[in-house]
């Protein structure tokens, strides 16, 4: 075991050697085309569209999370990550420890996924100390998305029909759903794919090529992805490709072969490999989110090699067992958005469709996504109740508040997120595990659905008869404390 986890700390050296270099690469090549680029028509109309887009994120974001929508899962597991590594410490989530996890530190989270560009949320937890500043963080990287989406848009297509498609990304419902939920990794993944697209597009393949093994350091599913773009440059840099067409699978094989999700939810596909496309197909959610990929450019996407990029994503996400992978909830279609838009406008630029550039079809795309708002979270921003802070939101932060700093708590999903600033969090499962972390303070949220269910109300009963005294109890959010806690100074 000892040699085992050697290996992994090994690995992830050597991971983080090459993932410097490649940062270092790739900001040097960014930083060398906005000194060429800058100021232009393209880049002043992108950064606009960027800045207003981020706002409007952002605003989103941190009202959700004011209005107790944010979650232990991901926000609280992500916060507790970034404190971790701030500290100077292994990345390690309480939140996560349950089973055969279930120690004081929680689980090692570089085991459980392969993501080592969250390193650098480590300095910036260590410079402004809030989980809500991930939330920003997400905001920006996908800001800087729209910025690339735009500039690359606004050079081929002009700047009406570029800002239009810019405009249309920026409010693609992809985007809207990661911003509406808590915070995930793959915001990191947007600005790469992003500046590889673009990159391919102007020809600049070492560029893309720089960009797209960025992504390997988002999460082990991206090596399909940078396969697939590797076998997109081929036609013009075969040398190139050649790297990304080795890089990429070796990089999600070693990453899986130290992860813990290894083969995780595929048990249906491996069990019936035959199926496979039966399970591409069906349940009909997955035909409704492949459609809602295809609307936003009338299909045209179809026509450039770019859309080929959607196929690793939507592969595993199709075969997998969870049926929230299939549909539109969510992170999971974001980094498809950049794809699809990207690819419209190398098809507006391909003849026979060049003359539809000036035209309808960006406007169409654009009207898509405003219309689509209703059904997603940015259109909260115009309900009024969305800025009235309700009396569940203020009953909630109350029971926060009875949470002493340092304190060691166990909470429910919804105040999880809000405790991680100033207490060690795990979560609410059973009452072994609280007595066999030694928890003394619990805040509970009676009107979350766990609660409702046998195994909920068993824990209820329980926490009844472990000697927990009530401190407070208002809207359903109660507050519990072993006496002995509460009596120490």
């Amino acid at each position: 075991m000892l040699r085992e986890w050697d290996l992994r700390e090994a690995m992830a050296d050597a991971v983080d050697d090459l993932a410097a270099e490649a940062i270092a690469l790739a900001l040097l090549e960014a930083s060398a085309e906005a000194i060429d680029a800058w100021p232009d028509v393209e880049s002043t109309n992108a950064l606009n569209l960027a800045v207003c887009a981020g706002a409007l994120y952002s605003a989103v974001a941190i009202r959700l999370h004011q209005l107790f929508e944010t979650g232990g899962y991901d926000l609280g597991i992500f916060g507790q990550y970034a404190k971790a590594l701030a500290q100077g410490h292994a990345p390690t989530s309480p939140y996560r420890a349950k089973g055969t996890d279930l120690t004081q530190a929680g689980p090692n989270l570089f085991s459980d996924h392969f993501s080592p560009i969250l390193g650098v949320l480590g300095p910036v937890d260590r410079l402004v100390p809030h989980v809500e500043v991930l939330l920003l963080v997400q905001a920006a990287l996908t800001a800087w998305s729209v910025y690339v989406v735009t500039r690359c848009a606004t050079k081929r297509l002009g700047s009406r029909s570029g800002t239009a498609i810019g405009a249309a990304y920026a409010l693609s419902w992809g985007i809207q759903q990661l911003i509406g939920f808590d915070f995930h990794e793959v915001a990191f993944a947007l600005p790469f794919i992003s500046l590889a697209i673009a990159a391919y597009l102007d020809g600049r393949f070492r560029a893309a090529a720089i960009w797209a093994a960025l992504l390997l350091l988002v999460k082990e599913d991206m090596g399909l992805t940078v396969f697939v773009f590797g076998v997109l440059i081929g036609r013009r840099d075969p040398r190139t490709a050649r790297v990304l067409c080795v890089l990429g699978p070796l990089v999600m094989v070693v990453a899986l072969s130290i992860s813990t999700s290894r083969v995780g939810g595929f048990s249906a596909l491996l069990a019936q490999p035959y199926a496979i496309f039966i399970k591409l197909l069906f349940p009909p959610v997955k035909l409704l989110t492949v459609s809602m990929l295809l609307l936003p450019t009338a299909f045209l996407m179809l026509r450039s090699p770019i859309a080929l990029l959607v196929v690793p994503t939507l592969l595993w996400r199709f075969t997998a067992d969870t049926p929230s992978y299939w549909g539109l909830g969510f992170h999971y279609s974001a980094v498809l958005m950049p794809i699809i838009f990207l690819a419209m406008v190398d098809s507006l630029t391909t003849p026979p469709q060049r003359w539809l550039a000036g035209r309808r079809l960006p406007q169409l795309a654009m009207g898509f996504a405003i219309a689509t708002c209703a059904l997603f979270p940015i259109n909260t921003l115009a309900k009024p109740s969305f800025w009235h802070t309700p009396a569940y939101a203020r009953d909630a932060q109350q029971a926060v508040n009875h949470i002493p700093k340092n304190a060691l708590v166990a909470a429910s999903g919804d105040l999880a997120p809000h405790l991680v600033d100033k207490a060690t969090v795990y979560p609410l499962v059973t009452i072994d595990a609280i007595n066999t972390l030694h928890l003394s303070w619990l805040a509970i949220d009676t009107g979350d659905p766990a609660i409702a269910t046998p195994t909920g109300r068993l824990l209820m009963h329980q926490i009844g008869d472990s000697g927990f005294r009530e401190i407070f109890s208002k809207g359903g959010f109660v507050v519990l404390v072993r006496p002995q806690a509460e009596e120490s100074p």
